[in-house]
């Protein structure tokens, strides 16, 4: 049996309201599945997903906002106890920013190489 072309059909008719898709449409479950995959290959371990955990109560969130700001507090007391740190970094960043190496990772190793040397 021949079809149409969806120029040929009828208004209103299916083929000439939705477009054809080129690649099979994924399902919820295998875009959880994809988003599992990548949680683990990003992190290197499993990680469950968010919706598969069970809604925090008003208690554990406030318990984990509190230790965020508790952590956040150390962090911010640690570096202000090394003031050099936001000096070496925004240097570093410069100097990228300024060179645009090919591997900035590797540019900025040996930029800290440098400096290890320099201060020896």
């Amino acid at each position: 049996k021949e079809s149409l072309p969806a120029s040929q059909h009828p208004p209103g008719h299916a083929s000439r309201l939705a477009p054809r898709r080129s690649k099979p449409h994924r399902t919820a479950a295998a875009s959880t599945r994809v988003g599992a995959i990548l949680s683990r290959s990003a992190h290197g371990l499993a990680v469950r997903m968010a919706d598969s955990q069970p809604p925090l109560s008003f208690e554990q969130v406030n318990q984990l906002k509190a230790k965020r700001a508790d952590v956040e507090d150390g962090l911010r007391a640690w570096v202000g106890a090394h003031p050099e740190l936001r000096r070496m970094m925004s240097d570093l960043v410069a100097a990228v920013l300024r060179d645009k190496p090919e591997d900035p990772v590797a540019f900025a190793k040996e930029w800290v190489a440098a400096l290890d040397t320099a201060e020896a």
